[in-house]
């Protein structure tokens, strides 16, 4: 009810807005066709007498411009790898072998371990696309409290159960 009320009230103040503008055609022309029509065609000759060299040169200052603004706030991520920077190359077996023959010799290497194995399976995910960049604590969810190696558990399992999930997220699916 209320607002076919408003639509007649609009309905009629539109019709005799259209019904005074058709009886006063020379004050609606002289008042405001006019006046815009003058300063559109300013403009338009404004715009012919300026020389094309200069509309192309604005083109391409405004162009750099954008360009040099984009880039400054385009921002590259740099990543770390699961691997330790060292002076020699070392093969990445032998580099992961140490690490879990240490673990399962002393008990405070396993942070160390642990730690490894975090990042990369945190590596894997964000290749796979499971979570987003620069996101911890959304991993720290997703990953869960039972993919660490425990100090007092089953080292060769919990080690077995962390490699067996990074596997899984690797493998191809190949449509099945």
């Amino acid at each position: 009810m209320k607002k076919s009320w408003r639509l007649f009230l609009f309905l009629l103040i539109l019709i005799s807005v259209l019904l005074l503008l058709i009886i006063f055609q020379s004050f609606l022309f002289d008042n405001l066709i006019e006046p815009l029509a003058r300063i559109f065609w300013s403009i338009i000759r404004l715009v012919q007498a300026i020389d094309q060299k200069i509309f192309w040169g604005l083109l391409i200052l405004i162009g750099i411009i954008l360009f040099f603004w984009l880039i400054s706030n385009e921002r590259i991520e740099v990543r770390k790898t699961s691997y330790k920077d060292f002076s020699k190359s070392e093969n990445r077996i032998v580099y992961w072998k140490k690490l879990i023959s240490q673990a399962k010799k002393n008990k405070n290497n396993q942070d160390e371990l642990n730690r490894k194995l975090y990042e990369l399976t945190k590596d894997v995910s964000l290749s796979m696309n499971e979570i987003t960049p620069n996101n911890d604590n959304e991993y720290q969810n997703k990953l869960g409290a039972a993919k660490t190696i425990k100090k007092n558990g089953d080292f060769d399992s919990d080690l077995n159960q962390i490699l067996v999930s990074i596997e899984n997220k690797l493998e191809i699916n190949n449509g099945q």
